[in-house]
């Protein structure tokens, strides 16, 4: 299981991200050729969403808890989203709390499912409110 045309729209992303003039007009092109206008809107309005909210919550001083930073070290190393500029707001974890991160690995996937798990029953009980 992917994402559909996963490397467009990370050509895509990577080009905006590192506001990259001809790259992203290639990976734009590319993008509403395989998959249209609508997704090539679809995409970018993501890509604004998050750039807004990490501005938002890097001028408002909101950091990752020790928790979160164990629980997803490997995960935000696997997406390299410790590379991005607003990362160096992020504390880095050190020593002991470091070499625990790497055991605390396997249990990221099963964290992930569950969350994924409580959206959707969450989203279920809304539509069936809304009925």
């Amino acid at each position: 299981m992917g994402v559909v045309d996963e490397q467009l729209l990370n050509e895509f992303v990577e080009a905006a991200a590192h506001r990259d003039e001809p790259r992203l007009a290639e990976a734009r092109e590319a993008l509403e050729m395989k998959m249209g206008a609508n997704a090539l809107v679809d995409a970018a309005a993501v890509i604004g969403c998050f750039q807004r909210l990490n501005r938002m919550s890097d001028g408002a001083g909101i950091e990752l808890d020790e928790q979160m930073l164990m629980m997803t070290a490997g995960l935000r190393a696997e997406l390299k989203i410790d590379d991005y500029v607003s990362a160096a707001n992020t504390p880095k974890l050190t020593g002991l709390k470091r070499i625990l991160s790497v055991f605390m690995r396997p249990l990221e996937n099963f964290m992930m499912r569950a969350m994924q798990k409580g959206i959707q029953k969450a989203q279920a009980r809304e539509q069936e409110d809304a009925k």
